[in-house]
């Protein structure tokens, strides 16, 4: 079936209501949005449905064929009778099926990193209570420290008193450490997820392009160990300080690492293999083969280009901009040839109002029976000139900037 390797027990009347059953968008809504374990479960048994009807098929080599008529060819599927070119329809089924997988899989991210986003505005609203419930212990601590230093000044509450002092004012990141005990399951649920869809984090389905990125997965997949990195490659990690001279974080180090690799994955800094979002595209660029007519930009190019100094084949007066308030900047008119277009505004509305005097009354008649009487035209006719050229200005159309001082905020 056009190059596709398909099973023998293929069945195209199943293949065409998986689309319905299996490779489908609908049922993964829930009250608070968007049900993520819904999303990865479906995507997994749209993968499983897969890998049996097309063994050995890689969805994501496919998709690049189909990318630009993937959104309507279930349109063109639908419009083809069960009985007719039965061929054609086979290879829409299969192009549906490639496309929910790859898209699939970008939209379970899209997911994960908007759940990511959502726990900090959900911690957000108790952070300030317990900072302030953190910051009053604190306060007890110092009070009953400093009394017995006051009764006491020897070595030993001495010594208390400066650990007291050299650890500063915790409350920050006492309160982060409860709050991430507190949404410690939802930490589990993404970075759950991100395994699964990664493999756990195998150099075959995630690659790193930083040098964090590459200490963060070596912690993923055991490697290394929190104990005995850098305090330059903890902070990279996390701006925790407590976290950061921790030398075992627990539970607290799995969710320092969910928020890095959703972070990293957004910045592009750790890159998938089998994703069209979120794939590498360094190596997409690299894969591009130019032809011998196709013109390359060189290093001199470049240079010239930040430096200013590009030989640009235009007029002076398309370049010339000027700044919106800078009077000694602004351009002379009477040195242009060109008529300014306020002029040229006002001389027409002039003509049409001397050949038809009622222009400006039609205008409001026109605006309140387009707003079925709920609004009118309370400015005179001048004001109208006026505004229709400011509107006809902000449009941009072929006007100049330098037309008008009024446009030099638009460039």
């Amino acid at each position: 079936l056009y190059g596709i390797n398909v099973v023998d027990t293929y069945n195209l009347v199943n293949a065409r209501a998986s689309l319905s059953t299996v490779f489908t968008y609908t049922d993964v809504k829930t009250f608070g949005g968007i049900d993520i374990d819904g999303v990865a479960s479906r995507l997994h048994e749209a993968q499983k449905w897969f890998q049996q009807t097309y063994p050995g098929v890689n969805p994501f080599e496919w998709f690049p064929r189909i990318r630009s008529r993937s959104k309507v060819i279930r349109n063109h599927l639908s419009r083809i009778k069960a009985n007719e070119s039965l061929s054609d329809q086979a290879l829409l089924i299969f192009e549906a099926h490639v496309d929910f997988i790859v898209r699939r899989k970008d939209i379970l991210i899209d997911e994960l990193i908007h759940r990511m986003d959502w726990i900090p505005r959900s911690k957000d609203s108790n952070r300030q209570k317990i900072e302030n419930r953190i910051r009053t212990q604190w306060i007890d601590r110092y009070y009953d420290v400093g009394e017995n230093v006051s009764a006491n000044p020897d070595e030993e509450n001495l010594a208390r008193l400066k650990k007291l002092i050299d650890r500063g004012k915790p409350e920050s990141d006492e309160a982060e450490l409860e709050l991430m005990n507190k949404h410690q399951v939802d930490y589990e649920k993404i970075v759950e997820h991100l395994k699964k869809l990664t493999n756990n984090c195998s150099e075959a389905e995630i690659t790193p392009h930083h040098t964090t990125a590459h200490v963060l997965l070596d912690l993923c997949r055991g490697k290394r160990k929190w104990a005995f990195l850098t305090e330059e490659e903890r902070k990279k990690l996390t701006k925790n300080r407590l976290i950061q001279s921790m030398r075992e974080p627990g539970q607290c180090l799995k969710v320092v690492l969910t928020k890095k690799l959703i972070s990293c994955i957004q910045k592009g800094k750790l890159t998938r293999a089998h994703s069209f979002e979120y794939q590498d595209i360094g190596t997409v660029i690299e894969s591009v083969e130019l032809s011998d007519g196709d013109w390359m930009v060189i290093r001199e190019d470049i240079e010239t280009l930040t430096e200013g100094t590009y030989p640009f084949n235009f007029e002076n007066e398309i370049l010339q901009t000027f700044p919106r308030d800078d009077k000694a900047y602004e351009p002379d008119q009477h040195s242009y040839t060109k008529i300014p277009f306020q002029q040229v505004q006002n001389h027409v509305s002039a003509s049409v109002a001397d050949h038809n005097p009622a222009w400006f009354q039609s205008h409001k008649q026109v605006f309140e029976k387009m707003t079925d009487g709920m609004f009118a035209m309370e400015y005179d006719e001048l004001t109208f000139r006026k505004r229709l050229y400011e509107a006809i200005g902000f449009l941009g159309r072929n006007l100049r900037y330098s037309d008008s001082p009024s446009f030099y905020g638009l460039q």
